[in-house]
């Protein structure tokens, strides 16, 4: 849903996304099984944005580790200074990551520390898209 306000995101639905800064590719990544991965790892330029920018496929394999262990990616002001986002994973019927969900936001409305406070809530959206696709809470990766 496209906010209302002055400032707009560089990213938009159906745009190519740089994978090494957007959550929702970081998602995506984290939970696509090893060979999905590693072809699509492939096509990563690592192009600095910002500070924050991971620019180090090492950093970009330890942020994917996290990001698995706790549930959710995020982006940290990675590809625009202004905002940032978390993003989690949905289930198909057979356990496969088959999308996304992202929520983002500008830095001035909601830092990301405010962000990460309503990722369970978000997780509740996420499982529940998953189970109207048939997940039965068990993921396989």
């Amino acid at each position: 849903i496209e906010g209302t306000g002055a400032i707009a995101m560089g990213s938009r639905v159906g745009l190519a996304a740089n994978l090494h800064t957007a959550g929702v590719a970081k998602v995506i990544l984290a939970f696509s099984d090893e060979p999905t991965r590693r072809r699509l790892e492939r096509g990563i330029t690592f192009e600095r944005f910002t500070p924050n920018t991971i620019v180090a496929p090492a950093k970009l394999e330890e942020d994917l580790s996290v990001s698995r262990s706790r549930g959710w990616a995020e982006d940290d002001g990675e590809k625009e200074e202004y905002i940032n986002c978390v993003a989690l994973p949905i289930f198909d019927a057979n356990g496969h990551l088959c999308a996304g969900m992202s929520v983002t936001s500008l830095r001035a409305v909601m830092p990301l520390e405010q962000l990460r406070r309503h990722v369970p809530d978000f997780k509740d959206v996420a499982q529940r898209i998953s189970k109207e696709l048939g997940w039965n809470g068990e993921q396989i990766t």
